[in-house]
């Protein structure tokens, strides 16, 4: 059973079932003008979801279709459709892996956000620069390297755009050591029929023994025999490999207040038994930050070699884990960067805050921009409106 003929229950989510039926009417149509033989014989990575009725993938599936429909027929430039099929026709069949499958992925979604506010749309513009005959001010520069979409004013100013996914390998390894416990704790909870809502400080890097397969550490025993034995109760466990220690807190009802006063990030996990909050601990989040922002700045030194471009240039990026909150990292941005001279080149920061699910109640895609106030090159006001 595929999306197309999957029987799948849509209530509470987003979608409708004439939506559903849009969507199939919409890819069949592209796909067949795109990749007709595609159709027979689905491959790629984009196949795990047609190939699924679950109604996760069939919803993931249903975005991806309106996705490019807003893409293909709200402003795309006329030189811009033939890249728009060259695009679609590599994420069906030419990428295997997550992460390439994401990068671009979020590239058409954030072409299709920004085709519905502003037009024309370019997709793969050539890099261009400034010329001195105002009669004319852009002219193609080089065929060397393409950034990934650009707007223009009425004028015939440009805005270059680039798109990327942040990941860091740090944060990756302390989210695994939260979801391990978060595992490992829903399957006590169950086999022991109890019921505990436990917080829990976690160093910052997390400890190797908690991000690895191996389940039966003495870290791993010392938390699950603490909850089991006692109702309610907190204390500090040793990672005595590392010289670390995990500080947990725990309890039978609900914590009145989860909230925190700070910016840590936090993760929250939630089982018919309970729930487990992880915080990144206090004396690791100064640690956490310069981390982050170092991964940051070495993203940004590779995009800078990348774009040798005397002109308005916005970074899209997206986060590519949930630990790292669009609010910290806005404040890491504006605090952090736009005063150190040797990112003048950028012109602003662009989050894009992805739908978070397919839910009523989830949220929207969102775009947050942070302007650079001492860019060499300031972006045209009206054309960074769009990112508002």
């Amino acid at each position: 059973m595929s999306f197309l003929d999957a029987a799948v229950n849509l209530d509470n989510t987003i979608f409708s079932q004439a939506e559903l039926n849009l969507a199939r009417e919409y890819l069949v149509d592209l796909i067949y003008r795109i990749d007709p033989y595609w159709l027979r014989k689905p491959v790629g990575y984009f196949s795990n979801y047609w190939l699924s009725d679950e109604p996760e993938s069939v919803c993931r599936v249903i975005d991806f279709a309106f996705t490019l429909n807003r893409l293909e027929m709200s402003g795309l430039q006329a030189g811009s459709k033939a890249v728009f099929i060259k695009k679609v026709k590599a994420l069906l069949r030419h990428i295997y892996k997550k992460e390439a499958f994401e990068e671009a992925l979020t590239e058409l979604e954030v072409g299709a956000i920004l085709a519905q506010r502003a037009q024309p749309l370019l997709l793969e513009p050539y890099i261009i620069e400034p010329k001195a005959d105002k009669a004319k001010p852009f002219i193609p520069a080089s065929r060397a390297r393409l950034v990934d979409l650009a707007l223009l004013s009425p004028q015939g100013e440009a805005l270059f755009i680039d798109v990327t996914v942040f990941r860091s390998e740090s944060i990756n390894l302390w989210t695994r050591a939260a979801r391990n416990l978060a595992k490992l704790l829903f399957l006590t909870l169950a086999s022991e029929e109890l019921c505990r809502h436990i917080r829990v400080e976690l160093p910052f890097p997390a400890p190797l023994e908690l991000t690895g397969p191996e389940q039966d550490s003495p870290t791993v025993r010392a938390f699950l025999n603490a909850i089991v034995r006692q109702k309610q109760g907190s204390t500090g466990l040793p990672v005595a490999s590392e010289n670390q220690e995990i500080s947990l807190e725990w309890q039978e009802h609900k914590f009145e207040n989860s909230d925190q006063s700070d910016d840590r990030p936090t993760l929250s996990f939630t089982f018919p038994q309970g729930s487990l909050i992880c915080y990144v601990k206090s004396d690791c989040f100064a640690d956490f930050l310069e981390k982050t922002l170092k991964s940051i700045r070495n993203s940004l030194k590779v995009k800078r070699e990348q774009f040798q471009l005397d002109s308005p240039l916005v970074l899209v990026i997206k986060i590519g884990n949930n630990l790292l909150t669009e609010k910290l990292l806005l404040k890491l941005i504006e605090r952090r960067l736009w005063s150190n001279s040797r990112f003048n080149w950028l012109s602003g920061i662009v989050l894009f805050k992805p739908r978070s699910g397919f839910q009523l109640t989830d949220s929207a895609p969102a775009l947050l921009l942070s302007s650079n106030p001492n860019a060499r090159f300031p972006a045209n006001r009206e054309l960074l409106a769009y990112f508002y």
